[in-house]
């Protein structure tokens, strides 16, 4: 109903502002990996091989047999030069420029669905005058006529009078397409132009 009332709508709705919230979500998780770096890790390795000697002097050795190791491995960071608060400081960033980007999209998409809003709403009324218009332009062209079958007009008259009548018509599908055209901008920059919505 209002332009308020779109943006409300657009907020939460907008692929575009969707996918910078998304985006956004990623350098928090960049940030927590970066601090795991400077932690201790404890890994554990597990191996199996299988041998199995079809031809050949094998030396007194069996011809088949499996081999198998398990080992638990453990690493301490103690120095790292500075490369781990130098990743947590990069993500840091990264997240400030995310934020940034999100005000910066959230404003993009009000002020787009204001603007195709207002647009909506010209089309709208252009429909309107023009509508007017065509009804003026179809009275004048009966005037016309009328006037020209007791001979106070010319044809050349009635002629204008019915181009006048059918450039008002051509305005009037103008704006009528017009108002397609916006009302399919505003329902986009909503986040309600998806296939389900339509």
């Amino acid at each position: 109903a209002t332009a308020d009332h779109a943006a409300q709508i657009a907020r939460p709705n907008n692929p575009d502002f969707i996918a910078i919230q998304r985006d956004a979500e990623a350098p928090r998780h960049d940030i927590r990996v970066a601090e795991a770096a400077r932690l201790p890790t404890v890994s554990g390795v597990a191996s199996g091989d299988y041998v199995n000697t079809l031809a050949g002097e094998t030396g007194g050795a069996p011809r088949s047999g499996t081999a198998t190791s398990v080992g638990v491995q453990g690493r301490i960071p103690l120095y790292q030069g500075g490369l781990p608060a130098a990743r947590i400081a990069q993500s840091v960033a990264l997240e400030a420029q995310t934020l940034e980007q999100r005000v910066a999209v959230e404003r993009s998409v009000i002020a787009t669905t204001r603007s195709t809003f207002a647009s909506y709403r010209a089309a709208q009324d252009a429909i309107t005058s023009n509508q007017i218009a065509v009804r003026a332009n179809e009275l004048a062209l009966e005037g016309a006529r009328a006037e020209n079958s007791v001979g106070t007009r010319t044809i050349l008259e009635v002629l204008n009078a019915e181009q006048e009548l059918l450039n008002a018509q051509v305005q009037l599908v103008t704006a009528r397409r017009d108002s397609y055209v916006a009302g399919f901008q505003l329902l986009n920059a909503m986040g309600q132009a998806e296939a389900d919505d339509l």
